[in-house]
């Protein structure tokens, strides 16, 4: 109910894909291109989730083991909004580019920063923690409105 993948993460494997000819034909491009922005989108239902699927399988079929990855239960939720166990209002308020665990490195990353010195690393740490729980506090609020 609170997880979300990372929009990145998919669109760099939709790349990937789509260069490559014998999966995706350069004739065949725009079809798939235009399956996947309705797999992605807010404003399919299962329904037309299911037949985009149907026609992605269908028409390139090198593509099976990709597309059924993608959409098992465990990650389809992650990714793709009509599958989403993620209040519709939470999810526009958190971002659709990191998964937890990047951003976990991430953040601590940036409020530890390079070359401190022990005592200032923890500072820095302690500020970033702060900043951090402000965030927190915020997102729980709107999830108990």
């Amino acid at each position: 109910e609170f997880q979300k993948g990372c929009q990145v993460h998919f669109r760099t494997s939709v790349n990937r894909i789509r260069q490559n000819f014998s999966l995706v034909p350069l004739d065949m491009r725009l079809l798939f291109d235009t399956s996947i922005e309705s797999l992605v989108s807010l404003d399919s239902d299962l329904e037309e989730f299911n037949d985009t699927v149907a026609v992605l399988r269908d028409t390139f079929p090198g593509l099976k083991g990709w597309i059924e990855w993608w959409i098992k239960d465990s990650i389809a939720h992650l990714i793709f909004p009509v599958h989403s166990r993620m209040s519709q209002d939470l999810s526009s308020h958190t971002p659709n580019t990191s998964n937890p665990v990047e951003s976990h490195h991430s953040l601590l990353h940036h409020g530890s920063g390079k070359n401190h010195d022990p005592l200032s690393g923890i500072h820095q740490i302690y500020l970033h923690v702060n900043k951090q729980k402000v965030h927190y506090d915020g997102i729980v609020g709107m999830c108990c409105l």
